[in-house]
């Protein structure tokens, strides 16, 4: 009768902790709340090559007014050029795409969203060579929290 109850109690013990690894799958903040973090981009790549980002500095601010900043700095000359632009970002309805419309020019770049896991972010960009007799250009982007 001893062992029957130990046995038991052993069964429940490991089945709690079970749930328990379940639940660290999933995170008590929003995608919104996850999303709105100053963000610099590590790599990218296009068509899986990678692209040299050394000497650049490109940051994407996402604010949780649904503002953005996006800026691309490097060094052209011994001199740095600095590049800005700003907008609102918004999700699709199902939160897997995140889109950037720009305030100045009304352009909406859409991004998917392959990963998002404590500061880490990576986005997937499909572009199509309209007008050109070219493939789509698929874009990488993969960026940390500052």
């Amino acid at each position: 009768m001893k062992t029957v109850f130990f046995l038991s109690i052993v069964v429940c013990l490991a089945s709690s902790c079970r749930k328990l690894e379940e639940i660290k799958k999933y995170s008590l903040l929003t995608s919104h709340d996850r999303m709105s973090k100053d963000w610099k981009l590590i790599s990218k790549t296009e068509n899986k090559t990678a692209i040299d980002l050394t000497g650049f500095d490109i940051r994407l601010a996402l604010q949780k007014d649904n503002t953005y900043t996006m800026r691309n700095s490097h060094q052209l000359f011994k001199q740095l050029i600095t590049v800005e632009k700003k907008g609102n970002w918004f999700f699709n309805q199902e939160k897997k795409t995140l889109k950037l419309c720009e305030s100045f020019t009304h352009k909406t770049e859409e991004f998917t969203i392959v990963f998002l896991k404590k500061g880490e972010l990576q986005l997937q960009q499909v572009v199509t060579n309209e007008g050109l007799n070219k493939s789509p250009t698929t874009k990488l982007f993969f960026y940390k929290a500052n």
